[in-house]
């Protein structure tokens, strides 16, 4: 299948979107867990993991320009 310019822009799209989603996905990760630090260590490294993931799959997508195309 082949990936259009505008199936990248729905990615990005998509991505960026889960992206902002867990930013305060991950505080009320970290609110439910206060009652024991260890949760809370968990859940700051899971919500940090998280946005990151997003952000450079976005990122990805955002300068992706054609298909196969070596990004890095």
């Amino acid at each position: 299948m082949l990936c259009t310019l505008k199936t990248e822009t729905t990615n990005f799209l998509t991505h960026f979107l889960a992206m902002l989603l867990w930013i305060p996905l991950t505080v009320l990760l970290i609110v439910l867990s206060a009652s024991r630090i260890d949760f809370v260590i968990v859940s700051i490294v899971y919500g940090l993991s998280a946005i990151a993931i997003f952000y450079c799959s976005s990122s990805y997508h955002r300068h992706k320009k054609e298909e196969n195309e070596i990004s890095f």
